[in-house]
């Protein structure tokens, strides 16, 4: 599902892995952080931030 979203958002695989990405939505998941509080911090701190898009 992840590497199908990644693909549907144009973008690079090689940036967004999706195991990455399945334990950065698990690690936001176990500390309460919604989608748009991810995008304010986290994803600017990690230079990736479509991670709160996904």
């Amino acid at each position: 599902m992840i590497r199908g979203i990644v693909k549907e958002l144009n973008l690079d695989d090689k940036i967004y892995k999706p195991a990455s990405l399945l334990r950065r939505i698990s690690s936001a998941k176990n500390s309460l952080i919604s989608a748009q509080e991810y995008n304010a911090t986290e994803g600017r701190i990690a230079n990736r931030p479509m991670i709160g898009q996904i």
